[in-house]
């Protein structure tokens, strides 16, 4: 009997919580003296109650989360709201992954018998230009150095100086410059003879170019940097250049096979 009063009152409770229903439904309640009417209402009260902590909870539950504070990020972006990014300072190893100097045969050398092959890498850069060379030897031999940045040195200005060998010893030629904050947009370019000084023609030579870069404290000002002479306690002599490897083919080889081509 006590079961079944608590039962009703648990669905009279929700009925009457449920205004389509709660305004027609009447379930009958019985009395009695053993307190049937008093275990209804107890079931009533639960069920009102059950029901109130399930639209709290459901409510609670609808509550966007909160948001993720920010927090500094390995990858050095910036960290709480108004926070500057760590700021990362220029070393020698930026000069020398930043800067490459690059040859290539000058358009006034560009002639029928002078042939002109690059081998470059996966970074676009030209590893080694070799140049073949026919009878009748030119006079001059042209070729094109440009000094190439990848980035700007702004912060810390480097000098650069260059000096072009022959067979690592013979100086034929030098250049230096500044590379700053329009290090990226420098436009240099030198032309040098690289059969300047030449006694005889040879069978085949080489040509390098050896360059320092000189890499200037913070706050040096570009504008008064003297490349010829600036000197700083950083600097490195491993800048990427492209070497020049010169064939003379004979004059009786070529006669030869200038022959062979009328014969045929």
């Amino acid at each position: 009997m006590r079961r079944r009063g608590v039962v009703l009152g648990l669905i009279r409770g929700l009925l009457l919580l449920w205004p389509p229903w709660g305004r027609w439904v009447r379930l009958p309640r019985p009395m009695g003296d053993d307190g049937t009417e008093r275990l209804e209402m107890h079931g009533m009260k639960v069920a009102r109650t059950f029901l109130i902590l399930a639209l709290l909870v459901a409510l609670g539950a609808c509550k966007p989360p909160p948001p993720v504070p920010k927090t500094d990020r390995p990858d050095g972006g910036a960290g709480a709201e108004g926070e500057a990014p760590p700021v990362v300072e220029l070393n020698i190893g930026d000069v020398e992954q930043g800067i490459d100097i690059q040859a290539r045969l000058a358009p006034e050398s560009a002639s029928a018998t002078i042939t002109a092959e690059e081998l470059g890498n996966k970074r676009d850069q030209v590893m080694l230009l070799t140049l073949k060379v026919s009878p009748p030897y030119p006079e001059e031999l042209w070729v094109e150095y440009r000094v190439n940045a990848k980035r700007a040195f702004a912060e810390r200005p480097v000098a650069l100086r260059a000096r072009v060998l022959v067979e690592r010893e013979r100086e034929i030629g030098s250049f230096s410059l500044v590379l700053g904050a329009d290090a990226r947009k420098n436009g240099f370019a030198k032309k040098i003879d690289i059969l300047s000084g030449l006694e005889a023609i040879p069978e085949t030579m080489e040509v390098i170019v050896s360059a320092e870069a000189f890499m200037m404290p913070a706050g040096t000002d570009e504008e008064t940097l003297d490349p010829e002479t600036a000197v700083s306690d950083e600097s490195s002599k491993a800048i990427y250049q492209t070497a020049v490897r010169v064939n003379f083919e004979p004059e009786a080889a070529a006669a030869a096979e200038g022959a062979g081509d009328e014969s045929s």
